[in-house]
């Protein structure tokens, strides 16, 4: 796919706000706008977004009480085993590929939790959707 590079003005409280939601979703500030530009257009509908929403809402039904360093292997188990998170992540892969789905739901998970690296896991089963996870803690 081609691109453009094109410079935009937009109001500093809207690009606030579109800034908070991309970083909620995992996203930088060219995606998120990128995925709202396709679905006004009705060019598509990026599955991504949806899943990204999906996946928040699972996140803090696993980490209501805190969450451990493998709180984004447990996510992705999560997303496996539960079939309507499977389906949409099965649609956000067919759009994109599986490393940018996987690599935006990780950081989805770190920063939605405010959570610090402080290392990688070593390599996963095959059976898994990724092969290795960031470890998370609480930051400070």
């Amino acid at each position: 796919m081609s691109t453009t590079t094109r410079s935009l003005r937009i109001p500093t409280d809207l690009d606030k706000e579109v800034t908070a939601a991309a970083e909620a979703d995992g996203l930088t500030f060219t995606e998120y706008v990128t995925f709202a530009l396709r679905r006004h257009l009705g060019w598509d509908d990026p599955a991504y977004p949806d899943l990204a929403r999906a996946v928040r809402d699972r996140l803090d039904e696993l980490a209501a009480d805190g969450f451990d360093i493998d709180i984004t292997r447990t996510v992705f188990l999560s997303i496996r085993d539960t079939p309507t998170l499977r389906r949409l992540y099965a649609a956000a892969v067919a759009q994109n590929t599986d490393k940018f789905v996987n690599q935006r739901i990780g950081r989805l998970v770190k920063t939605h939790l405010g959570a610090e690296v402080i290392g990688t896991s070593k390599p996963l089963p095959e059976d898994e959707l990724i092969v290795t996870h960031s470890l998370l803690v609480p930051a400070g």
